[in-house]
């Protein structure tokens, strides 16, 4: 099972526990365990796009430090709002934002803002049903992901987590 996965796993697991009374470490662990799979999903397909087979599994884990949150955050805002730069959109052809991807953006940044709240925030409190949206989005997301990875969009918006800083204006 890919990382990916056993976060969402881990993530689903913590929102379920303590049935009566859930602890409010649980819930604000399951919403970072749950955008934490996103990062992990984006890393994955990143690095078995760039390292491809057999031979490429030995460079894929050097693909992971590359990937800087805040730059995975700035490049799903960008899809989110449709502010990508003309010669990105004009690479990625015909349907250079579906909205499937767009969707997946839209997610990715409401599960990273809501971990960032989990993690750092002590004065926010998360309900059991708040934690399981952000997981069960999360999962949906996932799934999502798989509807558009093979397009030239989802290819683009895999490069830019690696080289959005020298695509975007000012970058």
């Amino acid at each position: 099972m890919s990382l990916h996965h056993e976060l969402l796993e881990q993530a689903r697991h913590l929102a379920r526990r303590e049935r009566s009374k859930p602890r409010e470490a649980s819930l604000r662990r399951a919403i970072s365990a749950a955008a934490l799979a996103l990062h992990h999903l984006l890393v994955h397909e990143l690095a078995r796009a760039v390292a491809p087979g057999r031979d490429g599994a030995p460079m894929r884990p050097l693909v992971a430090p590359g990937v800087e949150a805040e730059r995975l955050r700035r490049v799903a805002k960008a899809w989110t709002t449709g502010a990508v730069p003309p010669a990105v959109r004009a690479a990625a052809g015909e349907d250079p934002l579906p909205t499937p991807l767009r969707r997946f953006a839209h997610t990715l940044v409401t599960a990273m803002e809501a971990a960032e709240r989990a993690e750092r925030d002590p004065g926010s409190r998360f309900t059991r049903r708040e934690a399981q949206c952000h997981v069960d989005d999360a999962g949906e997301a996932i799934a999502r992901w798989n509807d558009v990875r093979s397009g030239p969009a989802a290819r683009l918006f895999l490069l830019a987590l690696l080289l959005w800083d020298t695509w975007e204006p000012g970058g």
